[in-house]
């Protein structure tokens, strides 16, 4: 197979990331339509040609999946098992992007990297005077600490893994691994990282005046939302940083997936 015999068939809904990866893929040489947009599709010959690729927030249904072109293959993120039956069904070979270590961690990079501009736009203070609590040792988490540690910011982590928290020494001041002895009313900054409502109003309610709390986790996040409105706290949810900060960085991580899995 000719690496140029392959078509795209892209989901883009809205998302600048796969925009981009579009517009890459066409630079490259190869034949990019639209999903649900584009009606003449290379369809039913040489189906293992035909590429679809989903964003993350593209949750298909077994409907969905029966649509897709038999032997071909596709690019996403974690869908329900009765969907990936259908890919088996079908022959469809699904590469679900989330689960590949490399492509998480470039992900977490650019999401701290975001964070770090968030906190700078919402904080009134230079990093090298600030105290950072990030709740949570994942890619994200360790990410966000080597990189506010890097502009010498003072950060400590809050994690209720044994591991994690052993890890954390490696890339933070301070490491708790329950509620105990952690004093909220100290920190300027708190990220959380884990989709688990964790820090409820007993917690909020210890937070200092000034505070920026900051969450990264997926729903239904960590922060108690109507605790945070309630004592009017400077709060953001900023689910899907590389989209919204750095579009065109987080395309270029997943089309370097997409190549190393075709070896175009």
């Amino acid at each position: 197979m000719q690496i140029n015999d392959y078509y795209f068939i892209i989901d883009v809904r809205g998302d600048k990331r796969y925009e981009y990866l579009s517009r890459s893929l066409r630079e490259m040489g190869y034949d990019v339509y639209e999903f649900d947009a584009d009606k003449e599709r290379p369809l039913n010959d040489n189906n293992d040609n035909i590429i679809y690729i989903f964003p993350p927030a593209a949750k298909l249904t077994a409907e969905d999946a029966e649509s897709l072109a038999g032997a071909s293959k596709v690019f996403a993120f974690t869908q329900s098992s009765e969907v990936t039956d259908v890919f088996d069904k079908k022959g469809i070979c699904f590469f679900n992007v989330f689960n590949e270590e490399k492509f998480a961690y470039k992900n977490a990079l650019i999401t701290a990297d975001g964070a770090l501009m968030l906190v700078a736009q919402n904080t009134e203070i230079i990093f090298s005077d600030m105290k950072i609590l990030v709740v949570g040792f994942g890619r994200v988490g360790k990410a966000l600490s080597k990189i506010f540690k890097a502009v010498e910011a003072r950060v400590d982590v809050l994690t209720f893994d044994r591991g994690e928290c052993a890890a954390a020494v490696l890339l933070s001041d301070e490491q708790y691994g329950s509620f105990e002895n952690v004093k909220f009313d100290t920190y300027d900054v708190v990220i959380n990282t884990v989709p688990a409502r964790l820090i409820n109003r007993h917690v909020i309610a210890k937070f200092k005046e000034g505070v920026f709390l900051l969450e990264l986790a997926s729903d239904p996040g960590g922060f108690d939302k109507d605790a945070v409105y309630k004592n009017g706290i400077n709060f953001l949810y900023a689910k899907g940083l590389p989209a919204k900060v750095a579009p065109a960085s987080s395309s270029k991580i997943l089309l370097d997936e997409i190549i190393s899995y075709l070896d175009l």
